[in-house]
């Protein structure tokens, strides 16, 4: 069954009610020979109801991660930003892309992981744990994947590319890269010049 964005907005308010911060449908045309229009649907929500906001959302249609998750900052707050898509597959242009806003604390980010419902998000919740330093709550893989273990030592291995903020954002993960790679190279070096000494001694 195919219910609008505004039934969709009704729905949720009526389920939610203040936890929906706020609510946007944007239309929008797609397509060159044959235009048609598509609706876009943006809901701003509390981080405490996002699963159970996200399993609304399979009951009504089960969704497809649209594109990778994203975030904003603010003063004391962060905005998690989940893409889906629901009704794809129907006929030309029947998706409706469904932005969900998650808003959680800054100093103590955390939210619930949606895995459980929708596999498809383990990597993107893994990634979001390494780079922005969130807490995923559920989550059952937490381990790092994108930064080499050699660029950071024990004393930090919580740092955060995407949180400058933090005192240690991508220029700095590049130069720690950096230093790391030229430290590597100096190894190499000294040994085959080491190896190379030790064989001219024996002549």
């Amino acid at each position: 069954m195919v219910i609008s964005a505004e039934e969709i907005v009704k729905k949720y308010k009526n389920v939610f009610g203040d936890k929906i911060i706020d609510a946007d449908i944007q239309e929008t045309t797609r397509g060159v020979l044959k235009q048609k229009s598509q609706k876009i649907l943006r809901m701003k929500m509390e981080g405490d109801i996002f699963h159970d906001a996200f399993s609304m959302l399979c009951d009504i249609s089960y969704p497809h991660v649209s594109a990778p998750m994203t975030f904003k900052l603010h003063e004391e707050r962060m905005e998690l930003i989940y893409v889906f898509s629901i009704y794809w597959g129907l006929s030309n242009y029947s998706e409706l892309p469904i932005v969900f806003k998650v808003m959680i604390d800054r100093k103590n980010p955390q939210i619930q992981s949606i895995a459980d419902l929708l596999p498809g998000m383990r990597l993107y919740e893994r990634e979001t744990i390494e780079m922005l330093g969130i807490d995923i709550l559920g989550a059952e893989d937490k381990r790092h994947f994108l930064i080499p273990p050699s660029v950071y030592n024990d004393a930090d291995k919580n740092l955060t590319p995407f949180r400058q903020d933090l005192g240690f954002g991508f220029d700095d993960y590049y130069k720690r890269l950096e230093e790391k790679m030229k430290e590597k190279e100096k190894k190499r070096t000294d040994a085959k010049d080491g190896v190379q000494d030790s064989s001219e001694g024996g002549v």
